[in-house]
Order: structure tokens, then sequence, then C-alpha cells
């Protein structure tokens, strides 16, 4: 049905909604659905015909005609001597122009396609050569600089010796990890492997050898959403919109594949490149889980995200993503989130009982329906909650683009600014401590070594610890350790 909106265009227009010699520039304008009606060639073209476009040129496939609401529109159906009267000899033009330019690249796509057989035939194809390669990462990867380093993982930039694809590997120190641990990556890496959507990040292989785990990724270098959203000069609810939208289509893909997220949150959406705003992805899946019903009964989650069902200790199921999709809406729209309190019984009193409110100073540059989404979603009866199909029917999603731009989100984006700095300084701290933490165990580990190493060779250590037992001379030979 887009094809076919793209082809009415042509037809009416006569020359395409979507162009620009730079492929990459092209993409994004389809992913934006980056299009305008130019007066010049659209003065006579019917407002119906236009509008049919519009609803087959729409991002959200959820929300794009099907073939028979297309065939039920009012343009379809129309009299025929309501459109004869309609000249479109301007447009004839142009259409004579784009098929000349067309068939010129036609001819040139043929050069190229013959000259890449050629070079195809005279070496082996990427397929045969990945079969006869070993499945090591040394065998099939280039390491390159690092990206990322945490408790127990470093993640790098690696080339791919086969195709040359540039992915990002995250090597986990097997040491440092239990049976449990190591199961819990294989399961999430196979969710990762399974799941294919163009916003959830893509797990690519998994290489285990014996002092590492290997997980090899798609390599995403745009940063975290928030990051690029406060960085914004202007910032419009119709930009929201369309990032909840495409947040909405990652979490449906999830859910009709029964796999529940359970630890959506800003932090875990990132954009692929510098290059898009609305390109995002959805990251870490260490807390995702095949789901049938409500059948769930784990507590897993983040606080200030995690559903009230789930701080009850009651069973659960998809809910659980939608409700945490209903603060992260609430905090692109508002700038801060529904649930905040430095005392942690406190905050998850406040989600168990859906306190929050929608402060007048900030929200009355938001729309009605948005807010009613977000009411619909923040519902502590998960069976009353929205699910993923009826939130990206809400009206909210309907609401003409052009009535949503005019809504500028100013106290939200400097609410927004002051979140992701409190945010991001938290996130440091927790960081300093953990690696104090790590050197404090380090600092133990050393002291026990060498009290070890002090008994095999029969020499007295003195103990000088609070612990019970402290203060006293120990001496054992080797034979006793």
């Amino acid at each position: 049905m887009w094809s076919f909106g793209v082809i009415l265009y042509i037809l009416l227009g006569g020359y395409p909604p979507f162009h620009d010699e730079n492929q990459t520039k092209l993409f994004k304008k389809i992913k934006n659905a980056d299009y305008v009606f130019h007066t010049e060639y659209w003065g006579e073209i019917s407002e119906d015909a236009k509008d049919l476009i519009r609803r087959l040129l729409t991002v959200d496939m959820h929300q794009r005609l099907t073939v028979d609401q297309a065939l039920a529109h009012p343009w379809v159906n129309a009299a025929d001597e309501q459109l004869t009267a309609k000249n479109l000899d301007t447009n004839l033009q142009a259409l004579k122009k784009y098929q000349k330019t067309k068939k010129w690249r036609t001819g040139v796509k043929a050069i190229m396609a013959v000259n890449r057989m050629k070079s195809l035939m005279a070496s082996p194809t990427s397929r045969s050569a990945s079969i006869d390669v070993p499945h090591t990462l040394d065998a099939r990867y280039t390491l390159g600089k690092k990206l990322g380093e945490g408790g127990y993982a470093v993640v790098k930039e690696a080339t791919g010796k086969i195709d040359g694809s540039s992915v990002a590997v995250k090597i986990l120190n097997r040491k440092k990890m239990d049976k449990k641990h190591e199961d819990g990556l294989r399961h999430e890496v196979k969710i990762m492997m399974d799941l294919s959507h163009p916003h959830i990040v893509k797990a690519h292989d998994l290489f285990e050898e014996p002092d590492n785990f290997y997980v090899v990724m798609e390599l995403i270098t745009g940063g975290e959403l928030f990051d690029r959203i406060v960085r914004k000069t202007c910032y419009k609810e119709a930009e929201a919109r369309q990032l909840a939208r495409t947040l909405l289509g990652a979490i449906k893909y999830m859910h009709d594949h029964n796999i529940v997220h359970r630890d959506l949150k800003p932090e875990n959406l990132l954009l692929t490149s510098d290059k898009n705003d609305f390109d995002i992805k959805v990251v870490d899946f260490g807390f995702a889980t095949e789901v049938d019903g409500d059948n769930l009964i784990d507590q897993f989650g983040t606080p200030g995200y995690i559903a009230p069902e789930i701080l009850r200790a009651a069973q659960y199921g998809k809910g659980v993503d939608m409700w945490s999709f209903g603060v992260i809406l609430y905090i692109l729209l508002g700038g801060y989130p529904p649930f905040y309190d430095n005392d942690r019984a406190m905050l998850f009193k406040k989600i168990k009982t859906a306190a929050y409110e929608f402060h007048e100073g900030y929200w009355n540059e938001v729309s009605d329906d948005a807010k009613d989404l977000i009411r619909r979603l923040l519902v502590v009866d998960m069976k009353t909650r929205l699910t993923v199909d009826q939130a990206l029917a809400h009206p909210w999603f309907e609401k003409r683009r052009e009535l949503l731009e005019s809504r500028v989100l100013s106290h939200s984006l400097i609410e927004l600014r002051k979140f992701q700095a409190r945010r991001k300084l938290r996130a440091g701290i927790r960081s300093v401590l953990a690696i104090a933490r790590m050197q404090s165990m380090a600092s133990k580990s050393a002291f026990l070594r060498d009290q070890l190493f002090n008994m095999m060779i029969h020499k007295p250590v003195v103990t000088s610890s609070t612990s019970v037992g402290s203060n006293t001379t120990v001496a054992r030979s080797a034979q006793d350790v």
C-alpha cells in the first residue's frame, strides 16, 4: 500500500514524492515520510486525492490504509464528471521528464550490474567464504577501538573479515560469571538473534571461548535518544508523537512474537546514527523473556519504570511494557518522570497507586489527546491498561501532523534537560561506587591470596581485621591447606 501511494503520487503529480541523489538522505526522507504537495503541480489536484495519498504514505504501517480501506475512500468513489474537469497538463510534462530520467538511470544500473557480476565471478562469494571460515572471533572479525567498558565487559568496534561489515563486539570475562549468568547471557543473545526489526538492536553471533564470551552486535553510533532531544533548540509535540509511534512499533513486534522486554527506559533507547533524530533502537534484552499470557512472576525492572503488578509480586505479562511506555511518553511530553521520590518505599507506593498528575505549568502546551493516552497507559489494573494495538489506534496518533507541529514544548524541553543532567549525574555516581566496590573486592582478594601464600611457606601471619577471630596468630603447613 505504501508503494501504491508512491505510484499514485507520481500519476497525479508527475514526479516521485521522495527523491535525492544521496541514497542515505533518500532513505531518511522515506523513513520520515518527508514529502510535500508543491503548489505549482498540485493546485489542480482535488483535496480527496491528496488525502488518500496522505493516508497511504504513513510511516506507521498499522495506521496505513489497507486495500479495502483505500477502495472505500471518497476519491475512488467520486463521480467521473467531478474529475474530468481537472487539467493536469503541467503534471504531464513533469511525468515525461521523470520517465526519461528513469530510463537513463536504468541503463546506468544495468552497466553497473554487469561489472559487479564480473567481479563476483572472479572471486569466491562471501557466502562460500563464510562456510569455510572457522567459527571463532579471531577468524571472522578484527577488533578495533574500545567503545565502552563496564564491570566485567568491554565493548569494542570490529570489522568483519568476510564481508567488511562494521559491528560492535561485547567481550565478557567468563572468570567473573557463574553458570546462572552464562545461561542468562545465552538466553539474552538468543532473543536478540531471533528478533528482526528495524528498531530493535540485532545480535549477529555469539562466540564462547575459554576466557571470554564475545557477543557480535549491530553497531549503533547515535547515542541516547534523550541526549539528542535535549540538544534541540525547538521541540514539538509532533516529534514526540513520531518517536512514540516508532517505539510502539518495536513493542508491537516483540509482543506479537511473545517477547516482553521488562526494562524499557530512556537509557535503552539509542539512535542508530547522528544523522537521524527518529531512527531509534531498543537495546538491552537482559531482562527480556518469552511470555504466554500473564504467567510471569519474576521481579525485574528499573525503579521509576517498573509496573505496579511487579511490585505487588502478582503474576503479569506484556502489560508491564505498556506501563513503562506510558512513563517514557510522560517524560517525552512533560520533561520529567511521573513518579519520583528519593525514598524508594515512597516511590513504589506512588507507582502502586498511580499517584501522578499533569502539573499545569508544564502540561498546558500538551494536547488533551496525548494526556488521555498517558492516563490509559498508567493504569494500575493491568487488565484495563491499553495493549500495544489499542495504543496505536488511539486518537492522538490519528491527529494531523500540522496540528501538533504548532504545539511547541518549550517548558518540557527545559525540564527534560534538567532530568537528563540529573540522570547522568546519578549514573556517574553509580559507576564510581561500582568501581570502588570492585577495587575493594580486588584488595580483599589480594590480601587473602598473600595470606594463603604465607601459610604455604609456614610463615605465621598476624591478622588485624575486626572480624571474629582477629588478632590471632595463624600457622598452617602446606599439607593442611
